[in-house]
């Protein structure tokens, strides 16, 4: 029982260390921006800790060179949500 609460705490930590890297990494192609971008609407629905604002601006800003490819794959017709 002991162990329990530090181990809870470098849990929380390496996951919001996880999510901080996965909000401000540059995705290298289309393939790679389509996958963040279900990561990041997974954890954005999940009932982790709600993100902030400017982690959700910090990955739109990332996928924004690849808008018109993700507004194809989502079968949008336009580049409207990024």
């Amino acid at each position: 029982m002991r162990l329990r609460y530090p181990m809870l705490i470098y849990y929380r930590w390496r996951e919001k260390r996880a999510y901080s890297h996965l909000l401000s990494s540059k995705p290298a192609t289309a393939e790679d921006a389509y996958e963040k971008l279900i990561y990041v609407m997974a954890l954005m629905t999940s009932k982790a800790a709600p993100l902030r604002l400017n982690d959700v601006q910090q990955a739109v800003t990332t996928l924004r060179p690849f808008g018109s490819h993700l507004a194809e794959a989502l079968g949008s017709r336009s580049r409207r949500s990024l």
